[in-house]
């Protein structure tokens, strides 16, 4: 809507890259075709994150939030961004994702928005943490301003030479040490005249691209490849982002190629078992590439911008497209069973045998 958050990023590079990767412009035999979509998407805008770190006296840290892991990643990715701002290994810091009776508030593990949101309040914990050991340091006389701290390596410069941060901690504490606690929030930027209540914190940019060839005689598509480019800002861990990305693609497969409730008349489903409601599997994925562009200007930590759901929306129109391009028909149903491209390629005169 008019006075949102512009939809950034290098649309015209995702656009070549994607092209590119699916050979576009290459010679292609007859029913083969090739088609390309755009997809964007929005978080859960105006939105709420908090996150506690605790630096301990041996040195080890502690992060609390109240994101769920459900195998998506984000437990590795907050250890990562902990270590990165605060100059220690990742092997020293454990994440705790618990209930937010216990854990600080997060308001949803959806949406693509883990890494910014709670991303960003893991980072201002952390800060915080140096803030406050700035302080520390200065009131012991290890250094002379609190602006002039140091931090490498988990320790921080002084007159002395670098000093470890369970050593300062100790020498502040005293003998029966303790810990000292950050606090980080992110908090999205509310508009009372927006109808979903906020602003959006970023956008999720695929460009996702498809080859396929159709059987003319039985309508089946056959998804020869299927790529992804995701606008990612910045990937923090790239194994997992591009897992993710490969995960969508799939979930786009199916929702595209083989999903579809079935109900009778009196509204009872038909096809509630797997023998009948069919999802990919292995046998049914084609080859698939992913590409994550990383221009490091998005809004969360390090410039990175939320992945995950987006490569879902687009393989539905690349597909649809590729299938016009290879046999001329233009379908806008889903899923594009054989029985449904039979119809469409018979009804406009184009069915019969391959070549015909």
């Amino acid at each position: 809507m008019p006075g949102d958050t512009p939809a950034d990023g290098d649309w015209r590079e995702g656009l070549k890259k994607a092209a590119a990767m699916v050979g576009w412009g290459d010679p292609k035999k007859s029913n083969v075709g090739r088609g390309i979509a755009i997809g964007v998407k929005t978080p859960i805008p105006a939105s709420v994150s908090n996150a506690v770190a605790k630096l301990c006296a041996d040195g080890s840290v502690t992060v609390a939030v109240g994101t769920t892991e459900m195998g998506q990643g984000a437990r590795t990715v907050f250890a990562q961004i902990a270590a990165e701002v605060l100059r220690i290994p990742v092997e020293q810091i454990k994440v705790i994702m618990g209930d937010t009776t216990v854990a600080p508030f997060d308001l949803a593990t959806a949406g693509s928005r883990s890494t910014v949101t709670m991303g960003t309040a893991v980072m201002a914990a952390c800060e915080d943490l140096l803030i406050q050991l700035g302080a520390i340091a200065r009131e012991l006389g290890v250094i002379d301003r609190e602006e002039d701290a140091e931090f490498a390596n988990a320790t921080i410069r002084g007159h002395q030479g670098p000093i470890s941060y369970g050593e300062l901690l100790k020498q502040y504490l005293g003998t029966l040490q303790g810990e000292i606690v950050g606090r980080g929030m992110f908090q999205g930027e509310k508009d009372s005249s927006h109808p979903l209540g906020g602003l959006s914190d970023f956008w999720e940019v695929v460009f996702t691209s498809a080859e396929v060839e159709v059987d003319r005689a039985t309508g089946k598509v056959a998804v020869r490849k299927l790529v992804n480019v995701s606008e990612v800002g910045l990937a923090i861990n790239p194994l997992q982002a591009r897992a993710q990305e490969e995960g969508g693609l799939i979930m786009g497969l199916g929702h595209t190629l083989m999903e579809e409730l079935v109900y009778d008349e009196s509204g009872k489903l038909l096809n509630a078992g797997p023998l009948d409601y069919r999802i990919p599997t292995a046998m049914d994925i084609p080859t698939i590439e992913t590409h994550l562009m990383e221009n490091r200007d998005g809004p969360g930590p390090f410039g990175a911008k939320g992945i995950g759901e987006g490569p879902v929306i687009a393989v539905a129109p690349a597909i649809a497209d590729a299938v016009y391009d290879a046999v001329g028909v233009v379908i806008k149903d889903l899923p594009l069973t054989p029985e449904r491209v039979w119809s469409a390629l018979n009804a406009s005169g184009r069915g019969g045998k391959n070549g015909n």
